[in-house]
């Protein structure tokens, strides 16, 4: 052993070729699944191979290049071998040296992060944020990510810096939060090495706990091969993090191989459509219907959607008038550093958003007899874009209802005179378009059973509710009541199925 994970093999062979069929073999026998403490893990290996005399005739020369050959082994993907040539010297040499020189900034505070606005296109306001990292070296000026997050992956320094990003991005996000500015989201990058060789839920517990931030003000975005390499086990980690109220999101969706059997069992809030798909999104048919499926998929999945690498109006608008959720992009801004975007986040600028016949206007009926519940409601669905109403009784509701068309209506299990499963029966009768959503403590299952037995529900939402997951709720009963209305007009859209489900 030599240092970290490196190993040296030194082997006399008669024949060069049985070098690579030994290095091949090793590597088969370390990717046997192997059982400790009752979990199965499985290790991978990369070998560089140098030959004596033709490399070397010292120890130090055939292990130099040894490395070399390794980390060109790294660099195609892992899990093979690579035999070492003269033209790998300048190359490991550049590598090596940059490899230290990260290796000393993420200690020596080199390392910043921009964030970029994410921006829901019914309002056109700032929701979210993505953070990303830069390198800011003492000679070579800011690195841009493309050049030394590959080299991080490689080299395992992916987990050091990987835990400094997450843990600055909360820290942030809270000191935003503690200025007075506007409640958002920040994404957060993780890599497939980090899952593999880190306890995830105990480092993001850590930065959450360090700053004070509200699980449901953290996003974890990853990418599809991230996804993909041990899909069972992270099936097992969304479900925690989901029960955290941590929000996840598939990072550069469609540019993968997802299998769609793991994908409609994994607790994601969000797709991004990657950029690819969206520059020519508007003139190239194939883009379109990637980016259109990708929509549809996710919304029947009810998972909401993020178009990433937006630069043109036409871009927006045609992803508006088809139903996509957020966008980031050079349009509305770069990534900015901490101090630029909280002066944008707290100018309260918007993206201008062309007017769009195609947007129906969306309106919100809210129903308890609780004053607070009510407010806190409002507050939360008015940041969505929606018009909202509100009443206190069933009867002030089926005024509203009378005087106003309404889309989606969430009303209290327990309200006094009409209880809610009778003013949702009503609903039905009178407003059958009418998407019904029901709010029920524990206490109210006598109030939910009637209404469920009775047909009158799209979803019931337990209390005290989660509000990322409400919110999702009522996107996907405003989905829902597009999809039908645009059936009953003769369009084909996706279906949602009108089940009852439960949202905590």
């Amino acid at each position: 052993r030599v240092e970290g994970d490196e190993f040296v093999l030194v082997a006399d062979i008669a024949r060069v070729e049985l070098a690579s069929v030994l290095a091949q073999a090793i590597i088969a026998a370390m990717a046997r699944p192997l059982v400790v403490a009752g979990r199965e893990l499985t290790l991978g290996a990369s070998i560089g191979i140098a030959l004596f005399p033709k490399d070397g005739e010292r120890g130090d020369d055939l292990l130099r290049c040894a490395v070399s050959a390794m980390h060109k082994a790294r660099a195609e993907g892992g899990g093979r071998s690579h035999l070492y040539a003269t033209d790998m010297d300048s190359r490991a040499l550049e590598r090596l040296e940059m490899e230290g020189e990260l290796r000393r900034a993420i200690g020596n505070g080199e390392l910043l992060l921009h964030y970029q606005p994410q921006l829901r296109l019914r309002t056109g306001r700032i929701v979210g944020a993505e953070a990303l990292v830069r390198w800011q070296h003492p000679t070579r000026g800011l690195v841009p990510p493309a050049t030394f997050i590959p080299l991080a992956e490689d080299t395992g320094l992916i987990m050091p810096l990987g835990a400094w990003v997450l843990r600055q991005a909360c820290l942030q996000n809270k000191a935003w939060q503690d200025a007075g500015l506007a409640r958002i989201r920040v994404a957060v990058n993780l890599s497939a090495r980090q899952f593999e060789s880190q306890d995830m839920l105990a480092l993001v517990a850590a930065a959450l706990k360090e700053s004070g931030l509200d699980p449901a003000c953290l996003e974890l975005e990853l990418t599809e091969s991230a996804v993909m390499k041990d899909a069972e086990a992270f099936i097992r980690t969304t479900r925690q993090f989901k029960a955290r109220s941590v929000s996840l999101s598939i990072d550069d969706f469609g540019t993968g191989f997802s299998s769609l059997s793991y994908l409609r069992r994994f607790e994601f809030n969000h797709l991004k459509i990657d950029q690819s798909f969206i520059q020519d999104i508007n003139r190239d048919p194939d883009n379109a219907m990637i980016a259109l499926a990708v929509i549809s998929l996710a919304h029947n999945l009810r998972m909401s959607v993020i178009a990433e690498g937006v630069e043109s109006v036409a871009q927006l608008a045609f992803l508006r008038a088809r139903g996509c959720d957020e966008m980031q992009g050079d349009l509305f801004s770069r990534p900015l550093p901490a101090a630029e975007f909280a002066a944008l986040l707290g100018s309260g600028r918007a993206l201008e958003l062309p007017a769009d016949p195609a947007l129906p206007a969306r309106t919100l009926l809210l129903v308890d007899d609780e004053a607070g519940i009510l407010a806190s409601l409002q507050r939360l669905f008015r940041r969505e874009g929606y018009t909202v109403l509100a009443a206190s009784n069933g009867a002030e509701a089926l005024d509203l209802l009378a005087m106003h068309v309404v889309q989606v209506i969430i009303s209290d299990a327990h309200l006094p005179v009409m209880d809610g499963s009778e003013l949702l029966a009503k609903v039905r009768a009178l407003y059958p378009d009418t998407v019904r959503m029901m709010l029920s403590g524990y206490t109210d299952l006598q109030a939910v059973t009637r209404a469920v037995n009775s047909g009158e529900l799209y979803q019931f939402i337990t209390k005290p509710w989660n509000d990322v997951k409400l919110v999702e709720a009522v996107r996907a009963g405003f989905r829902y009541h597009e999809s039908r209305r645009a059936a009953t007009h003769g369009v084909i859209q996706q279906f949602v199925p009108d089940g009852i489900q439960a949202v905590p």
